[in-house]
């Protein structure tokens, strides 16, 4: 028995059938590489002929002179002035270290102070005297045992800006360069690797607006309301500086950014009846120019070329990428382990079929926006995607369905079309507030109808970008009115706010109406 299983013709038939299986996987291999890559290429050629733009060099913003760059103020020049790759060992990512500290060091003790639970509440600063507590006021530290002292508002927003007086030289620099007409960040567009290209201008600009509305907040408090517009003029560049950036994190921050600026600034002032006739006027005007749908949507399809081409590029070009472990365990689920290391050894053609899959989703998107991104319909963007209704063993998604990048890359932006469709309708809320409070400085009650605005403080009423119509809006006593938008279940709910069970409640943005704050502190 062992002579025939040793014998030449028994070799020599498992040699052949050896081959056999080497050639027939060869062919399996060079088949499945060439069936990915034509299947990618002639999607890319249909979607190019549908208007479709996969170069991003055309999302790339052109450079700008650095003497018409608010980026390029001293303050702000360091972030992006880097030493580069591969660095040396101890040395650090910024030449000027000192600059970057500045910045990274700004209002420190500022924000320990504000950022309290009786102090900073709901978005607002509430307790100017507990602020003043801790931040270590003298007047409050003699008082320590005893009753502090009895402060009105105005008088501890006065010792506030005594306090924040240091601060003051990079905010007079920052308010002169806000009056420049361009803000470009240094972004390293052509980083081979998208998912590894450094943003830490982000949290530096959502740190300054944050500040900046501190601040202007204060002097509204102290009745300095032309230092204030000057800050809220700040907090416009501060925003307006990440509108050409393509990368979907920086709409968020910007969506952040306009938040704060809004709920928390420019409605402390409304409120408070601070805003003139005119500065309100410049308010509409800023914000009436913005198209917080078409500007998310140039957003995602720049995310649509650099992680839906570039990414997949440098992938082919780096198997040793998809072989590293721990590359997508964002969240520690797999404990190192890496389960999309398969496609180091999967035939070439499956990350083009990928690929294809990651690009659909994307057009699913496209449905469900009007192509003047005027509006768009919820219920078309939340139907389910293939792998979500079929959710089949991960084996199945990689062999045979080839979305397992989708799945991972691609869910959370649907959130992110919702946040642009809420920052949408609170800038068009805050359009028709400014032009009630308008119509009140003029000495006239509150309207009945938002029509009684139009044309002298309102050149139409805003579209809701969910309903297509108008938005609703209800006088509910001679101060106090109702002001919403249908919000993301399309159903006019009546201005109700809802609001999630968990441990810590909070709006639930799917269910319900978008409200605008329709009776404030007065």
């Amino acid at each position: 028995m062992l002579r025939r299983i040793f014998s030449f013709r028994t070799l020599g038939r498992l040699l052949v059938a050896a081959v056999g299986l080497v050639t027939l996987a060869a062919l399996f291999f060079a088949e499945e590489g060439w069936r990915g890559k034509k299947a990618w290429e002639n999607y890319r050629r249909d979607a190019e002929k549908r208007g479709v733009v996969l170069d991003i060099a055309k999302f790339i913003p052109p450079p700008v002179p650095d003497d018409q760059n608010f980026a390029m103020t001293p303050f702000l020049a360091p972030i992006y002035d880097m030493n580069p790759d591969p660095l040396k060992p101890g040395q650090s990512r910024w030449r000027d270290t000192n600059g970057y500290a500045r910045i990274d060091d700004f209002a420190k003790d500022f924000f320990k102070a504000a950022d309290t639970g009786e102090v900073y509440t709901n978005g607002k600063l509430k307790n100017l005297n507990m602020m003043l507590e801790h931040w270590n006021d003298p007047e409050w530290k003699k008082h320590s045992n005893t009753s502090p002292p009895i402060r009105s508002r105005k008088e501890s927003a006065l010792v506030l800006l005594e306090k924040m007086k240091p601060y003051q030289p990079v905010m007079k620099e920052l308010r002169e360069a806000a009056k420049l007409p361009y803000s470009r960040f240094g972004i390293k567009y052509d980083t081979e690797d998208p998912a590894a290209m450094l943003l830490p201008h982000l949290a530096k600009l959502k740190m300054l607006c944050r500040y900046t509305m501190f601040q202007g907040v204060v002097e509204l408090a102290a009745d300095k309301n032309e230092e204030a517009f000057q800050d809220l003029q700040l907090e416009f560049k501060i925003c307006d500086s990440m509108i050409d950036e393509p990368i979907i994190i920086s709409e968020l921050v910007r969506v952040a950014a306009l938040t704060i600026t809004i709920n928390d600034f420019i409605m402390e002032g409304i409120a408070t009846h601070k805003w003139t006739d005119s500065q309100l006027e410049k308010i509409q005007e800023h914000f009436g120019g913005l198209n917080m749908i078409k500007e998310g949507n140039h957003c995602l399809q720049g995310e649509r070329v650099g992680f839906g081409v570039l990414f997949y590029d440098y992938i082919r070009k780096n198997q040793s990428f998809l072989r590293g472990d721990g590359i997508w365990d964002f969240d520690n689920s797999n404990q190192g382990n890496n389960p999309y290391k398969a496609y180091a050894y999967f035939p070439s053609g499956w990350l083009y079929l990928e690929q294809v899959n990651h690009h659909k989703w994307f057009d699913h998107f496209v449905k469900g926006v009007e192509p003047d991104f005027s509006r768009l319909h919820p219920k078309i963007l939340d139907e389910p995607s293939e792998w979500e209704t079929n959710k089949s063993f991960m084996l199945t998604h990689m062999l045979v369905k080839h979305d397992v990048f989708a799945m991972l890359l691609t869910p959370a932006l649907n959130k992110y079309i919702s946040k642009c469709a809420r920052g949408q309708t609170m800038v068009d809320e805050l359009v028709v507030a400014c032009a009630i409070e308008r119509n009140r400085l003029a000495g006239n009650p509150l309207p009945e109808k938002l029509d009684a605005l139009i044309p002298q403080y309102l050149k139409k009423i805003p579209q809701d970008v969910i309903s297509g119509e108008p938005l609703k809006y209800r006088r509910l006593d001679e101060k106090h009115f109702l002001l919403y938008g249908v919000g993301w279940n399309e159903t006019d709910d009546g201005g109700k706010i809802v609001m999630t069970t968990d441990k810590f409640p909070r709006t639930d943005y799917t269910h319900g109406d978008w409200v605008w704050p329709a009776n404030p502190e007065e």
